[in-house]
């Protein structure tokens, strides 16, 4: 009789050790945090000229950045560009960046600043500058 519940312990002790090793493996895969940002976004961006407030649709499309783990791309048209610009950006988990990226405007190369730039409940906001030009302002929402 000892012997069974000796095998019957020891059973119960390696299938309770089995549980808590699988357990704590799954438990410490992180989920990629980058998959909230994912997504189409629409909205408007805006720049301020004496006083006036212009404002255009603006569309992004945001992916995961498939060369840093930490990084998002974000795909839209900026308007001192005129055209499409891919732009990748480290990225934390509360949805905050920053960033510079090289562009060509009216013929010339700049670096084009973003600032400010935060994700938060659906939507995503930031301003950027252009030397020579205005500080734009881009609010979208997930689509």
């Amino acid at each position: 009789m000892l012997s069974k519940n000796r095998n019957f312990r020891f059973i119960v002790s390696v299938a309770i050790s089995f549980v808590i090793i699988a357990g704590i493996s799954s438990c410490s895969k992180e989920e990629d945090y980058r998959e909230v940002f994912v997504g189409s976004y629409s909205g408007t961006e805006s720049y301020t000229d004496s006083g006036i407030t212009v404002s255009s649709p603006y569309t992004a499309i945001v992916t995961k950045s498939s060369e840093s783990p930490g990084k998002i791309v974000i795909n839209a048209e900026f308007m001192v560009a005129g055209r499409n610009e891919s732009v990748a950006v480290d990225i934390s988990k509360d949805g905050s960046f920053n960033t510079t990226f090289p562009s060509v405007v009216d013929g010339v190369s700049q670096t084009v600043i973003v600032s400010t730039g935060k994700f938060a409940n659906g939507t995503l906001k930031y301003s950027y500058f252009v030397q020579g030009y205005y500080t734009y302002n881009v609010n979208v929402t997930k689509l």
